[in-house]
C-alpha cells in the first residue's frame, strides 16, 4: 500500500538567504490523499484524508519525521496590472431553511504521533478552525461538518439544496459560510438556530472552484 506523507516545513532566517527545514512524517493510513492542513496555535497539526475519510491530527514532537533541509530557488516576477470593471448590483432575496442536524461519536486509532478519527464521508475538503471546533465541507453528501477534538462527536447539518455541493468553507462570530459551487448559490449556516440562510448569486454559469473569506465586518467574499 503506498505510504501517505505529511510535510511540515520550518522557514529560518539566515544571513543572506531563506533555508527551509522541512520534516515529512509517514501517515498510517497509505493513500490517504491528505487536504486542509492547518495548526491551530500550539495543538498540532489538524489535516483531512480525503480518500481515507478521516479526520486526523499529529503532534510533532510525538512523531517519527525525517528532516530535510531544502533551499528554495528564486524567480524575479512582473506583476501584470488587471483592472476590474464596476458591477452591476443586484438585489437578491435570501431563502430560510431550517436543518436538523445529526450527531455521531467517532472511535480512532493512535500511532507514532498521529490520532486518525474515522468519520465516513467520502469527500471531506477545506478543512478550518474557529474556538473549539474543526469545521469542514462533505460534497458528495452535501454536508456541512463541525467535529469537536474534546468530546469526539461530529456534527453534520445536510444543507437545503440537493447536489449544490458546498466548498470554500469560513467561519466566524457563530456562522458558517460556504458556496454551493453547483448550485450557484451562498450558504451561511447559524449553528445555534440550526437554521441555513442561501443567497443565488447573479450573473453566475459556474462560479468555477471558489474560496470564501470574512471581512472584518463579519461579511463574506
Amino acid at each position: 500500500m503506498k505510504k501517505g506523507v505529511l510535510l511540515i516545513a520550518f522557514f529560518l532566517w539566515p544571513a543572506f538567504s531563506w533555508a527551509t527545514r522541512a520534516t515529512v512524517f509517514e501517515i498510517p493510513t497509505g493513500s490517504s490523499n491528505v487536504s486542509g492542513v492547518i495548526s491551530p496555535s500550539a495543538r498540532g497539526v489538524w489535516f483531512l484524508e480525503t480518500d481515507g475519510q478521516k479526520i486526523s491530527h499529529l503532534d510533532p514532537k510525538g512523531g517519527l519525521g525525517r528532516d530535510y533541509e531544502v533551499r528554495p530557488v528564486h524567480y524575479n516576477l512582473s506583476p501584470s496590472p488587471y483592472t476590474i470593471t464596476d458591477g452591476v448590483v443586484q438585489e437578491v432575496e435570501p431563502a430560510e431553511t431550517p436543518l436538523s442536524p445529526s450527531t455521531v461519536g467517532l472511535t480512532h486509532t493512535s500511532q507514532d504521533g498521529f490520532r486518525e478519527f474515522y468519520h465516513g464521508l467520502p469527500w471531506s475538503v477545506d478543512l478550518v478552525f474557529d474556538r473549539d471546533y474543526l469545521w469542514f465541507t462533505e460534497r458528495i453528501n452535501d454536508l456541512i461538518c463541525r467535529f469537536d477534538p474534546q468530546t469526539r462527536e461530529l456534527t453534520t447539518w445536510e444543507i437545503p439544496t440537493t447536489d449544490g455541493m458546498p466548498v470554500g468553507i469560513a467561519v466566524g462570530d457563530g456562522e458558517v459560510w460556504v458556496v454551493e459551487n453547483d448550485a450557484r448559490k451562498l450558504l451561511r449556516l447559524d449553528s445555534e438556530s440550526n437554521t441555513a440562510t442561501e443567497w443565488e448569486i447573479p450573473a453566475a454559469s459556474h462560479p468555477g472552484w471558489p474560496g470564501i473569506l470574512l471581512d472584518g465586518r463579519g461579511g463574506s467574499g
